[in-house]
């Protein structure tokens, strides 16, 4: 398994977001502790948000005979198909608008819309460190830890 850095952008999101939905749960279970549809909305909303982000968060990208496939705690996922380019990109997220999906916490997944690239799948935990992947199946944008590894991996396999 290829693994990967979590950057700033996703450390900070991930705590802030973190902190307010634990806040909001603890504010619901102390403080209206005796009205249950209060407690429920309080409680297990913000609950089911900080954990379905987390069953899908990049815990890194594994490659096998040139399909590479994204790594979370659900298990893995096939993103790439017949690699044709993958390009090293430090603005590959620049200026983009996010379609479906999680935009930090965690990790940073979904489906985006790139002035640079159209529609992508995105999975990727430090915006400082991107490789855009353009295979049969899609495009996609990742964050290996070790570009150069991972690219050569892919081209060996």
């Amino acid at each position: 398994m290829y693994s990967v850095n979590y950057g700033t952008n996703v450390k900070a999101t991930t705590l802030v977001v973190g902190a307010l939905l634990l806040g909001f749960a603890i504010h619901g279970i102390v403080k209206h502790r005796y009205d249950l549809a209060y407690v429920a909305v309080m409680t297990v909303f913000p609950m089911s948000i900080l954990a379905s982000a987390a069953v899908f968060t990049v815990l890194g990208y594994e490659v096998k005979n040139g399909d590479i496939y994204v790594v979370r705690p659900i298990g893995r996922k096939l993103i790439a198909r017949n690699v044709v380019e993958m390009v090293p990109d430090r603005d590959a997220l620049a200026g983009a608008t996010r379609t479906f999906g999680n935009d930090g916490m965690f990790s940073i997944s979904g489906w985006f819309h790139l002035p640079k690239y159209g529609r992508v799948r995105v999975w990727v935990t430090d915006t400082a460190d991107l490789l855009v992947v353009k295979s049969s199946l899609q495009t996609a944008v990742i964050s290996p830890r070790d570009k150069d590894r991972f690219m050569a991996a892919v081209h060996s396999d």
